[in-house]
């Protein structure tokens, strides 16, 4: 009649262990599979009592190995209640290898009439271990290994593929399976790790290396993570299924989790609220008046306008602005966090205003306090000194353009840093072409932080690396200098759109512009087909204001 083991936990079975190995009268503990093998043996051996001789070899060079991700260990002739031991075994080898093993074990009862029966030693174990991991399984060159209490099992290497027979994993599972019962009520009391027939044929028909294609892994993978309901969940999905893309894509992962599980915490509803102030009656009617007319811009591209309301502590002025909508509210201090595109209005409550000025413009121009996402305040100063070093008030966009000093000092510094930009794109740019990136990841490196990448950006800098080699060339051959790449891509555009212009087609702006986009698809084809995309795409999702604002300026999209 077989027995069914104990149900226990963890620190039970290995309590349990414990003290299964001090009822023997002479303990045998299991070696680690750290220590050395004694002595060669052989990769199948059948049991052994007490005090029987080393096993012998009959493996590569005479030596034991057992090298396979599924095994059917079987040890015989062993004392009462050996499950607990044997399942602290399991525990203690799996405990680092978290879903990486699938153990079934069943303890039988030797028949009383067989021979050689010893009633000591009545109990014989069968256990099935399988590797979840494609590279993972057993690999050990111990011959003592699986040994417990003195007892070497016979161990089979089980192939995960069919065979003529059938699978030899679901054989042996099959035949485990039948001492639990058809209803498997007691399979959780028998396990030592998490193996399920469901989770057997999921092994199986994932083939013998128990591998995904690549597009099959991506599509799955990619399924569970951007379902998830939650961004812990999310990233919770993305650290199992993809914990090293995590390492790789940190940037782009979490802009994504930030634009999908936002929320908005700087959109405050419309509070309503009534004011009993009769003297500032006609005040709030004609600040009613002003916001029924001037909350929204009056078309494209005109500006918001600002409504100042000044007055006493404690006469609703915050309360008032706060009933006319949806709303952000910053006090006394920038708090960017507290900033919401979808408010209909912006509060700015004890903002100090200077020499009269209410524009955000103004404000930017003196020293102020941003608090960032973290609420640590930053203190943000001007950034023009004079003549003396003395850091001074930052005059209007006007005045730097009407004052020729200033202006001057202004394009000097503007063309410094749009020269350090470009050297700096222009070596990230060689080392890249010299690793034989693909276009995202090109663009992935040159795009600003939480810049949405789109074909437009992929087809200019497919053309800019495509002038690359060929400027090489031309600086091998003494025709161009090193540092005249860029004006070098600019002479390479200009040659473009002059034999576009002089196309017979090519009668109006429209066409002109679609034979550029056409030109400019060509060349981001020719990069793809060299340099097979390997990349992710990028960072997803709509674009932020200013990069909205600067690409609508440029035109991009017009024509790529």
């Amino acid at each position: 009649m077989p027995s069914f083991g104990i149900g226990l936990s963890g620190a039970a079975r290995i309590r349990a262990a414990r003290e299964a190995a001090q009822r023997q009268a002479l303990p045998s503990p299991a070696p680690s599979e750290v220590s050395a093998a004694p002595e060669p043996s052989s990769s199948r051996h059948t049991p052994m009592g007490r005090g029987s001789e080393e096993p012998t070899g009959t493996g590569p060079n005479g030596r034991f190995r057992v090298q396979s991700r599924a095994a059917f260990l079987t040890w015989s002739k062993l004392a009462e209640e050996p499950t607990s031991g044997l399942v602290a075994r399991y525990e203690a080898f799996c405990r680092n290898r978290p879903n990486h093993w699938a153990t079934l074990a069943v303890v039988e009862r030797h028949d009383p009439e067989e021979p050689n029966f010893d009633p000591d030693r009545p109990l014989h174990v069968h256990a099935l271990t399988i590797s979840h991991e494609r590279k993972g399984g057993w690999n050990t060159q111990n011959a003592r290994f699986w040994d417990f209490e003195g007892n070497h099992p016979n161990i089979l290497q089980k192939d995960l593929r069919d065979g003529p027979g059938g699978n030899p994993a679901r054989d042996a599972f099959h035949y485990l399976w039948k001492h639990v019962g058809e209803g498997g009520e007691e399979v959780e009391e028998l396990m030592a790790g998490e193996l399920t027939l469901e989770q057997l044929e999921e092994i199986l028909t994932k083939g013998r290396g128990g591998k995904r294609s690549r597009q099959e892994a991506e599509l799955e993978d990619g399924e569970e993570i951007v379902g998830s309901a939650t961004k812990e969940e999310f990233y919770q999905a993305y650290k199992r299924l993809r914990p090293l893309d995590m390492t790789k894509s940190w940037n782009s992962i979490r802009a994504y989790a930030e634009y999908t599980y936002k929320a908005d915490a700087g959109l405050l509803p419309a509070i309503p609220v009534e004011l009993e102030v009769p003297e500032y009656r006609d005040h709030v009617e004609q600040a009613d008046k002003w916001f029924a007319e001037e909350v929204r811009p009056k078309g494209p591209g005109m500006r918001h306008r600002i409504l100042v309301i000044e007055g006493e502590t404690g006469t609703g002025k915050t309360a008032y602005a706060r009933s006319k909508g949806k709303h952000s509210r910053m006090c006394n201090v920038w708090n960017v966090a507290a900033l919401s595109e979808d408010a209909d209005i912006w509060i700015l409550d004890d903002m100090v205003s200077t020499n009269g000025k209410y524009s955000l413009k103004a404000l930017s121009q003196y020293e102020a306090d941003f608090a960032g996402r973290y609420q640590r305040v930053k203190t943000m100063k001007p950034l023009l000194k004079d003549n003396k070093g003395e850091r001074r008030q930052g005059p209007d966009t006007q005045q730097i353009i009407d004052d020729s000093s200033q202006w001057t000092e202004f394009a000097s510094t503007v063309k410094t840093k749009l020269t350090q930009l470009r050297s700096s794109y222009k070596n990230i740019l060689t080392r890249l072409a010299a690793e034989g990136a693909d276009i995202n990841r090109i663009t992935n490196k040159l795009a600003p932080k939480q810049m949405i990448i789109t074909d437009e950006h992929c087809a200019r800098w497919a053309f800019i690396a495509k002038c690359l080699p060929m400027f090489d060339a031309e600086c091998e051959a003494k025709k161009k200098d090193s540092n005249e790449f860029w004006p070098y891509v600019e002479e390479q555009l200009a040659a473009i759109k002059k034999e576009i212009a002089s196309h017979p087609n090519a009668t109006s702006p429209t066409i002109r512009k679609q034979l550029m986009t056409s030109m400019f698809v060509m060349i981001l084809a020719e990069h793809r087909a060299q340099f097979p995309t390997q990349t992710g795409a990028g960072r997803l999702g709509e674009r932020p204001a200013w990069q909205e604002t600067l690409e609508t300026e440029m035109e991009l999209g017009a024509a790529v």
